[in-house]
């Protein structure tokens, strides 16, 4: 194609692999080197690290531009905008029809060769000319009508047969397929996995698609032989269910090729087939339904072809490389109802996904039910949940063999006469949740569980019961777990006979209970409790009626909250409390432990008054119960601090917690960890209280025992660390805060994770002190990111999403951009106002910050009439020397000035600088800006001499009024 090799890398959209190895073949043929990531990259490999390698090395970037092309989250981003901005070695190739509206800006303008429409004579043409192009011929062009394509030796590299021109119309020159699927969607990622694959190597290694029936593995296959067609001479669909029709189906094809011998018979003419391909390229058997490999493997053809089994079997070591198909993922499930179903939205197609599992059989019934008027979509979810196996048996779904209903029913009857412990250990989890079911959980209770047939001895026994439920694709095997689906857990609960269901019910019972994963607060055991809530959860069991797992239940609460699954943790607390207060009384202990944890969920949730209601009524059960030193009650009289803190009551909060640790130092300790948490609660307060140095003191000594008792990384270890990160911000302490919560965020995103309420509350704090420190593009960045995780976690207006939203407003202010600033002011202050009330601290830190916006937007009568009433509530109450109190008086001075009442302002400022000098010392920042500000109030009313007396000390400073968001 050139007179000289080159290297390209080539840049392409999955969808587009077809063209990308067409594209490479023909450069490798013609002497250049092709870095191509389906032929040169391993699984496992650094993608990034690839990625970068092969654009530093290559001569020029050969990106195939289509519409797949730019979507969003593509890597091709990053592959054509690295190219460009590396000497612009960019050489664009359309594959289909493009506009300038389909094109970055950056790219509109950039000549590119167009290989769609083209036959290959063409398209090779185009590609030459695309490399080659800039260059002038050294000899006198031939006539266009006879261009010589220059094909060289194949270069070592490249062991794949020539690919044919992708696009290119026709099929296979022997064809046997079923008709293709209009309504097929999605499974972008597992057709591309597929075809890597298959194309690995240079001779046929089979390709086995496995998993669950319904799941959509026949229809995967179909669509692959339809889109790679053009990549094939021949294609043959057999029907591999009954191994023994399999040398027939192999005849038919032999006949089709003119090689089987009609006196022969079906065996011999079977294996002259397999002689044939083996010298043959370009061939792609479909063994559909496979299901015994032993039965399987003589019929299994070699050479540069490909075979393509499916099977519900995953066992096919030493014959056959496995890939095992899951349900849809959610997009996928979304894509396909709404392209079958005209109107229904996101989230009527989400509820139905997953009601439904995601399964693409239960989708396409699903669809074909309702899109065909037959039935409203409200009216599906009901019959699902009460009828489940009748309306699993309606709806047409083409390319699948029976409805899911059918598909379970005819698997468990083949397993019930010769694998009955099978089909006993499938009843047992049926009424479990759909998650992955540890088998560890079966080892020490097989002998209490009367359900299971055989010795309940055997340690072979479960592995002996999960094989055959595997091979028939009842259950998801994995290392240490198996899963089963949950409409197939539906049909077989619909069809357990009732007097046996109470049996089983009461084994799924003893399963659970028996189940211990460890200490619920603790993020060493967490694991353990995410395997095993799902399926306490379950409504199938109604465990909250069972009375051996009440302990299970009131551990696995206590996990959801400390785990930050909050809504989950009220849904199953709240369900837990209704029940045993009826059954057992409402002073019943385990009644007591799950309204206090109720109690803790509610809070969580932001619902503070709900959350004090919750407490207090649990609070004097136990005083009356229990007295007034029981740890629980001690327990109830924490929770309440905590829950008036919240909602800005903080002296009441202060008596209660300063009480609850005096007891609890008594009776406890000091080092226990309830002390600690009191400990812990009682310096939160002092901060809101406006006792900087005293919080402080108490935050150094808790984060001290709790690291020697709990270790670094314990949940409450980070809280400890948290809360003197805070103090040392109050204190203006900005680099030692920021160093501090930088640790405690990396700490939590570890421990965690990313959107646990912790983990942001860590970068709310740490965006803060990076404001203070200067940091203000970094701090922008980062409130917008946590903003926009709590709205999605907690909601748009639950108290730390207000927090957060507050934060941003006062670095935007910072940044100048007050408009913006003010638009967010206004509306967190309306929210706070709503859920928290008028007077509450968190209200009146938004109406000082809104004053302060419209201060520097030039508002003077607006911004004064709010500070003069933020101040006259923050005096009322939190004190007259509250450091919040004393912002709102400060702020207001400023106002005033600048409407030039400047006697006013001096007489506020003095007032506040007295204040600030008794509370915070002479040399606290605080008090400089008052002393700062007085003085040139003074000044402007005439008495310099007072003003440079002020000033004496800070001489040096420049004299200005600053306006400050804290």
């Amino acid at each position: 194609m050139t007179d000289h090799a080159q290297q390209f890398f080539i840049s392409y959209a999955g969808t587009d692999r077809a063209w990308a190895e067409w594209v490479g073949w023909h450069l490798e043929q013609a002497g250049h080197q092709v870095i191509l990531d389906v032929w040169d990259w391993r699984t496992g490999d650094n993608l990034v690290q690839r990625m970068d390698e092969a654009l530093k090395r290559a001569d020029a970037v050969i990106a195939l531009f289509s519409t797949s092309y730019f979507e969003d989250e593509r890597w091709t981003t990053e592959e054509w905008t690295a190219a460009v901005a590396h000497r612009d070695r960019l050489i664009p190739l359309a594959l289909e029809p493009l506009t300038t509206n389909d094109l970055p800006r950056v790219l509109a303008a950039k000549l590119r060769k167009n290989l769609h429409g083209l036959d290959e004579t063409a398209a090779l043409t185009a590609l030459r000319e695309a490399v080659n192009s800039g260059s002038r011929p050294t000899a006198a062009p031939p006539f266009p009508g006879t261009i010589p394509i220059p094909v060289t030796a194949p270069v070592s590299t490249a062991s794949h047969s020539k690919p044919r021109l992708p696009g290119s119309t026709g099929q296979p020159q022997v064809w046997s397929a079923r008709r293709r699927n209009p309504d097929f969607a999605g499974r972008e990622t597992e057709i591309a996995r597929l075809r890597q694959s298959l194309v690995k190597g240079s001779k046929s290694v089979p390709q086995v698609l496995h998993g669950m029936g319904g799941v959509g593995k026949s229809q995967l296959a179909l669509e692959y032989a339809h889109r790679f067609a053009n990549q094939y001479d021949l294609v043959w669909w057999i029907d591999a269910e009954q191994p023994d029709e399999i040398p027939v189906r192999y005849t038919e094809l032999a006949n089709r090729l003119g090689i089987a011998k009609p006196d022969a018979g079906a065996e011999a003419n079977a294996r002259a087939l397999l002689s044939h391909l083996d010298s043959r390229e370009r061939w792609l058997l479909i063994l559909d339904n496979a299901e015994d490999p032993a039965q399987i493997e003589p019929w299994l053809a070699q050479g540069a072809g490909h075979t393509l089994i499916t099977s519900r079997n995953p066992n096919w070591a030493g014959t056959a490389r496995t890939t095992p198909l899951n349900v849809f993922t959610r997009t996928d499930s979304l894509t396909y109802l709404q392209g079958r179903v005209d109107g229904m939205n996101d989230e009527q197609a989400d509820s139905l996904a997953a009601d439904l599992g995601d399964l693409p059989l239960a989708l396409a019934q699903a669809a074909g039910v309702i899109a065909n008027g037959g039935m409203s979509l409200d009216l599906y979810h009901q019959l699902l949940a009460t009828n489940t196996t009748q309306i699993l048996e309606k709806g047409d779904a083409p390319g699948y063999p029976a409805p899911v209903a059918a598909t379970v029913t005819i698997a468990v009857s083949r397993l019930t006469d010769h694998h009955p412990d099978a089909v006993a250990l499938l009843d047992l989890v049926a009424p479990l949740g759909p998650e992955p079911i540890r088998n560890s959980w079966f080892e020490t209770v097989r002998p209490r569980l009367a359900t299971i047939p055989g010795n309940p001895d055997d340690p072979m026994w479960l592995h002996e019961a999960l094989s055959p439920l595997s091979r028939y694709g009842l259950a998801r095997t994995e290392s240490g777990s198996f899963q089963i689906h949950r409409l197939t857990q539906a049909v077989v609960r619909d069809q357990t006979p009732p007097d046996q269901a109470v049996a089983i019910r009461n084994d799924a019972i003893t399963l659970l209970a028996a189940v211990n994963p460890g200490d619920p607060q603790s993020p060493d055991f967490w694991p353990g409790w995410a395997a095993l809530t799902p399926h306490l959860t379950a409504h199938h069991l109604a465990t909250t009626k069972q009375p051996k797992l009440r302990p299970t239940l009131l551990n696995a609460a206590h996990y959801l909250i400390r785990r930050g699954q909050t809504r989950t943790a009220r849904d199953l607390t709240a369900a837990a409390h209704t029940a045993w207060a009826t059954d057992l009384g409402q002073d019943h202990p385990d009644t007591l432990t799950a309204a206090q944890f109720l109690g803790h969920a509610t809070a969580d949730l932001g619902e503070h008054a709900e959350s004090r209601r919750i407490i207090e009524d649990t609070l004097a059960r136990r005083r009356r119960t229990l007295g007034d030193d029981h740890p629980d009650t001690l327990r109830s009289a924490n929770d309440l601090a905590s829950a008036l803190h919240s909602l800005g009551e903080h002296a009441e909060s202060r008596r209660i917690i300063e009480d609850t640790l005096a007891r609890r130092r008594r009776t406890l300790g000091d080092d226990h960890p309830d002390t600690l948490r009191s400990a812990h609660n009682l310096a939160v307060t002092l901060h809101s209280l406006g006792e900087y140095a005293e919080s402080r003191r108490m935050d150094e000594d808790t984060l001290a025992r709790r690291r020697r008792t709990l270790g670094d990384d314990h949940p409450d270890t980070l809280q400890s660390a948290h809360s003197l990160a805070s103090a040392l911000h109050s204190l203006r302490q900005y680099e030692a805060a920021a160093q501090l919560l930088e640790d405690v965020r990396n700490r939590r995103c570890r421990i965690l994770g990313d959107d646990h309420p912790d983990t942001l509350r860590s970068a709310h704090s740490l965006a803060s002190a990076l404001h203070n420190l200067g940091e203000h593009a970094e701090s922008r960045r980062m409130d917008e990111d946590t903003l926009a995780r709590l709205r999605r976690i907690l909601g748009d207006d639950h108290p730390d999403t207000l927090r957060s939203a507050h934060s941003l407003a006062i670095t935007l202010h910072n940044l100048g951009e007050y408009a913006e600033s003010r638009r967010m002011d206004e509306d967190t202050l309306a929210r706070r106002c709503r859920i928290l009330g008028d007077d509450h601290p968190d209200t009146l830190r938004s109406a000082h910050s809104l004053a302060v916006t419209l201060h520097n937007l030039g508002e003077h009568a607006e911004s004064r009439r709010m500070d003069e009433d933020t101040l006259a509530r923050r005096r009322r109450i939190l004190g007259d020397d509250h450091p919040d109190t004393l912002r709102s008086a400060h702020s207001l001075a400023i106002t005033l000035c600048s409407l030039r009442q400047y006697e006013a302002a001096a007489q506020l400022l003095e007032d506040v600088r007295n204040r600030r000098r008794r509370t915070l010392g002479d040399d606290h920042p605080d008090t400089a800006d008052a002393t700062r500000d007085l003085a040139k109030a003074l000044i402007s009313l005439g008495r310099r001499f007072e003003a440079q007396r002020l000033l004496a000390p800070q001489r040096k400073k420049k004299l200005r009024f600053r306006r400050k968001r804290k």
